[in-house]
């Protein structure tokens, strides 16, 4: 946000007539092109007088003079807010400083700036370069220590893995020993044990049916109460008696074939 307006009290700096790169404050405004300032003169070498905004330019500082206040009092609130060491310390009035000595030198001193500017950029270069090794070798001892970690872990993955396969070979070794070695004699209890379940299991077992035995008298059903008089069919006829078969005949004797006759004798 803007804050630097134009006002009474207000401390500028000249940028463009004789009193080009002074300071001077702001004691009364005239119209809107022009302002009454003061120096004051004994502290900026500015005298009193109206100078065209265009001509100013506004600094951060402020005093607090009354309105066309006199030559004294500026100088006094001047001294007393301590505005020349203030714009002294500024980063506008360095570079001022540093633009009026550079114009004010000659052949052989600019020769000299030149000098010392080439030794300090080789001094820059070559602390830059000792950097950048630096941080070279810091990156590659990261990088290198990175790979080691990742080595490491492969390799304690893998003898992981190795170990749990001899666990199971070495469970399967066992589990097979025990399949293929023989089972021992069992002690005398259990065969006592396997004959008692035998035998209850053949007493447990019926016996084979010699003889059909004869069913109880089936016990007489308690008397039916009679049930409502049906309707008389009517008279089913006689089925007509079964006709005897007859009887079946002798088959007739078999003739006997008649001899055969002596075949003729050929002729002579």
């Amino acid at each position: 946000m803007y804050n630097r307006f134009v006002e009474v009290g207000r401390v500028a700096l000249v940028t463009f007539g004789p009193d080009y790169g002074k300071l001077c404050v702001i004691v009364d405004v005239i119209d809107q092109n022009r302002a009454l300032v003061d120096g004051p003169r004994a502290e900026t070498g500015v005298r009193r007088q109206s100078i065209p905004f265009s001509w100013l330019s506004l600094t951060k500082f402020t005093i607090p003079v009354p309105r066309s206040a006199r030559h004294k009092v500026v100088v006094k609130y001047f001294k007393k807010e301590g505005i020349k060491e203030k714009w002294d310390a500024t980063a506008w009035a360095k570079k001022l400083a540093v633009r009026a000595k550079r114009a004010s030198l000659n052949d052989f001193q600019r020769f000299e700036v030149q000098v010392a500017r080439r030794k300090r950029s080789r001094i820059i270069s070559s602390e830059l370069k000792k950097l950048r090794v630096a941080g070279a070798a810091k990156r590659k001892e990261a990088l290198a220590k990175k790979k080691a970690d990742a080595r490491a872990k492969l390799a304690a993955k893998v003898a992981a893995k190795a170990g749990a396969k001899k666990e199971a070979a070495k469970t399967q070794a066992k589990v097979a020993a025990k399949a293929k070695t023989p089972a021992g004699p069992k002690p005398k209890i259990a065969k006592a044990k396997v004959a008692a379940k035998a035998k209850s299991k053949v007493a447990a077992k019926p016996k084979a049916k010699t003889e059909a035995k004869p069913k109880a008298d089936a016990k007489p059903k308690a008397d039916a109460k009679p049930k409502a008089d049906a309707k008389p069919k009517a008279d089913a006829k006689p089925k007509a008696e079964a006709k005897p078969k007859a009887e079946a005949k002798p088959k007739a004797e078999a003739k006997p074939k008649a001899e055969a006759k002596p075949k003729a004798q050929p002729k002579a």
